[in-house]
């Protein structure tokens, strides 16, 4: 039986998909484990590099560019491992951190999922867990709210101002940049939801692990490396970001809250629009 399946989605990764391949090998003992790439229709030399290379390694190839969330429930789908392991593909596994993951889920039946501490590549921490949004940072976060009250409580909060990643405790939302959990988690609660193509679906079924009482950790004593952004910087981040946010908002808030943050990203992009700034947050 396999005992974990790492999910990669990927898309024209050509630059740093052996990396991390090769970082997995390097830092798994699990045995046995499987590799499930679900690539998104990529144009460069990404697949054929690693069929030549990692000829064992599970590949499902897309017609088109379905998306993170999509493509990571085809890995969740076609997955045999009793554990599974969410990774992008501009990661780099470290210390043995994957090992270090699955042992701690395993001692502890009660914590549905677990995430780690991710470093630049200069090895300095990189932020990475947040709080659940509440009504101020939805009105605040990545708006002109932001720009005129910048040390405003709401952002600092979501973004957990103050804490500085090197304690093991329970948290909200990790990215799903790395995040592992147990196959039957997705029995009890579900896939990510696919009306998120690209952001916010991990921050969604993060949420909902929440409220069936199920536990996600941080774990300050593994880590990866992540490029950040590498995976994403060829795409219309800006539109993507906050479309999904947009159904973040609409799905776990209420009308009001969803009118008034609907007129709040209105004024601000109209704002940004005429001064020409556009930024993704």
């Amino acid at each position: 039986m396999i005992k974990l399946s790492i999910i990669i989605p990927n898309w024209n990764s050509e630059e740093y998909i052996l990396d991390c391949l090769k970082s997995i090998h390097n830092n798994c003992q699990v045995q046995p484990f499987e590799t499930i790439i679900v690539d998104n229709a990529s144009s460069d030399n990404s697949v054929k590099l690693i069929t030549g290379l990692y000829p064992e390694i599970r590949l499902i190839q897309n017609n088109d560019n379905l998306g993170f969330t999509k493509a990571v429930n085809m890995g969740i789908d076609n997955a045999r491992g009793e554990i599974i392991l969410l990774l992008n593909n501009d990661t780099v596994v470290i210390n043995k951190a994957i090992d270090k993951m699955y042992g701690f889920l395993r001692e502890n039946e009660q914590i549905a999922a677990v995430s780690c501490q991710f470093l630049n590549p200069d090895k300095t921490i990189q932020r990475s867990c947040m709080n659940f949004p509440g009504p101020g940072a939805i009105f605040f976060h990545g708006t002109i709210l932001n720009e005129l009250f910048k040390n405003n409580p709401f952002v600092k909060k979501y973004f957990m101002h103050g804490w500085d990643h090197n304690t093991t405790c329970r948290i909200d939302q990790p990215p799903a940049a790395c995040l592992m959990t147990r196959k039957e988690v997705f029995k009890k609660i579900g896939l990510f939801d696919e009306n998120f193509y690209l952001y916010f679906s991990d921050v969604d079924w993060c949420k909902r692990l929440k409220e069936n009482g199920l536990a996600v950790y941080f774990l300050s004593d593994c880590q990866i490396i992540h490029l950040c952004g590498a995976s994403t910087k060829k795409i219309n981040m800006f539109k993507f970001w906050h479309r999904d946010r947009f159904n973040y908002v609409k799905k776990h808030f209420n009308r009001f809250i969803f009118l008034v943050y609907v007129i709040v990203i209105s004024l601000t992009l109209i704002i940004k629009k005429i001064s020409g700034r556009i930024s993704l947050r």
